[in-house]
């Protein structure tokens, strides 16, 4: 998988995951503490300017923490995703005793529906979850393969072209 060993493919996949859920999450908590203050505060609205100031500096206070509270509730909760779906695809390939793309697609689909059972999902919502498993993990596997390919390595869905 990447040419990597599993502890530290875990480690940077859920590094990276936990990044950008935190930048996304910190964004949209941000935002939502923003509009949360403006809600709370506009039977009360400043007349001075110091009010005013003091009034936008509490607001950059409370939106800056919200955002940080919610990015690192983002953060952890895609990095923990991540993690299972890394070490759901590594224990598929020893199981098999083989890394190719289908550890990857059995690695999407099984979280997908995992994902699916955790929020309760219906029907509908849970077969679309479950294509975008298999979407994403057939791309994440065959580019994985390819990686492989292109180095050398042999094995994966390559070798049989």
């Amino acid at each position: 998988r990447l040419s990597l060993p599993f502890p530290f493919r875990l480690l940077a996949l859920s590094g990276t995951s936990f990044l950008v859920g935190a930048s996304l999450g910190g964004t949209l908590g941000g935002h939502r503490a923003a509009l949360i203050f403006r809600a709370e505060n506009t039977h009360r609205q400043p007349t001075t300017t110091k009010g005013w100031y003091f009034y936008h500096k509490t607001k950059n206070y409370r939106t800056m923490y919200g955002g940080m509270v919610a990015g690192m509730q983002t953060g952890a909760r895609v990095a923990a995703w991540v993690a299972m779906f890394v070490i759901f695809e590594d224990a598929v390939d020893r199981l098999r005793g083989r890394v190719d793309a289908l550890g990857t697609v059995v690695a999407g689909l099984g979280l997908s529906g995992g994902f699916s059972l955790w929020h309760r999902f219906g029907y509908g919502l849970a077969v679309r979850t479950a294509k975008k498993g298999l979407v994403i993990g057939l791309g994440f596997g065959l580019a994985q393969d390819a990686v492989r390919c292109m180095k050398g390595q042999g094995g994966g869905v390559f070798e049989y072209l």
